[in-house]
């Protein structure tokens, strides 16, 4: 299913570490023990995100879906990074 018409990108991260794992809690609804460090590379408050679905045509996560209306973006590709970097700089 596509993300409701609510949802924004608000920020970019780079990955800075290899993979580890960590059992410590992040959340209380489930454990997530594979992880990276990230830095912020930018960052918007969600009042002002890019909302996803106006990006839909341009971003690759979007391609390929058997029927875009009921399908969940997969992660985004390098070619979609200088689209996306724009999008939330503006």
């Amino acid at each position: 299913m596509l993300p409701d018409a609510g949802v924004r990108w608000v920020g970019l991260l780079e990955v800075v570490s290899k993979p580890f794992f960590d059992e410590k809690p992040i959340w209380s609804s489930q454990v997530c023990p594979s992880r990276v460090e990230v830095r912020v590379v930018l960052a918007l408050p969600p009042e002002h995100g890019v909302p996803v679905l106006e990006m839909r045509e341009e971003l690759t996560v979007f391609r390929g879906l058997d029927n875009p209306n009921r399908s969940t973006p997969s992660h985004a590709q390098r070619s979609s990074l200088p689209i996306l970097s724009m999008a939330i700089s503006n």
